[in-house]
């Protein structure tokens, strides 16, 4: 089985349902607040939902829908150090594909491209990293490696910020839209547009206390894009 992630796509739908419910002090804060107005993220996150989707030998997609309990691993875990300007990192643990070779010269390597849900085979990272040094990998008694993760504002040809994604048909298994994504990142406070690697994704807050992070993530040459909430941990 192969995962989309990085072959065909660190998915998008007309939202129903799918921010954490708030209380009636937190909606009140957020319609407020501009949601263009700059937030630094900062701390440690966990991650507890994804929407993302498999891919098996025959090309066939399926939604995956990953909860808290199915996420509770280290590989889930990241350092967030983001500026409101939208420059900083992303730290965490990237998998391995498993042992490298004991002889030949250093190559590059994928790391695990499924979503496992039993194993975690597959970290917040390596949603957006695409090749590790099997020398590192290696040298890992536990096959997963530290892995930091360049943040960059997202911007056009003539350098101005971008205002969008790039073309994406949303999250697998939700409608399909040009424009639910989008939607979905104007919605969150304090939200920006980055690159990641060379993943594009947008960032925000999805409730007043910037306690609740959530990510839509666009790998390179994907037509959907992944959904990742995360609390501070």
């Amino acid at each position: 089985m192969k995962s989309p992630f990085f072959n065909t796509l660190f998915i998008f739908l007309a939202l129903t349902g799918c921010y954490p419910s708030s209380t009636g002090n937190d909606a009140a804060t957020l319609s407020s607040v501009s949601r263009r107005e700059a937030l630094p993220l900062n701390g440690t996150f966990k991650a507890t939902q994804v929407w993302a989707s498999s891919e098996d030998g025959f090309g066939a997609r399926t939604a995956v829908h990953a909860k808290a309990e199915d996420l509770n691993t280290p590989l889930w875990r990241v350092r967030l150090s983001i500026d409101s300007e939208g420059s900083g990192m992303i730290q965490g643990l990237v998998k391995c594909t498993g042992p490298a070779p004991t002889t030949g010269s250093p190559s590059r390597i994928k790391p695990h491209q499924v979503l496992n849900l039993m194993f975690g085979a597959l970290g917040m990272a390596n949603l957006i990293r695409q090749t590790l040094d099997d020398v590192q990998c290696a040298r890992s008694a536990d096959g997963a490696i530290a892995s930091l993760l360049a943040v960059n504002p997202s911007r056009n040809f003539i350098g101005n910020l971008q205002e969008s994604l790039p073309k994406n048909l949303g999250v697998f298994g939700e409608v399909k839209s040009l424009q639910a994504a989008d939607n979905e990142c104007r919605k969150m406070r304090g939200f920006r547009y980055i690159n990641v690697q060379q993943s594009s994704a947008c960032v925000g807050f999805t409730d007043a206390s910037a306690n609740r992070v959530r990510f839509l993530i666009l790998p390179p040459a994907e037509i959907y894009v992944v959904r990742v909430d995360m609390v501070r941990d």
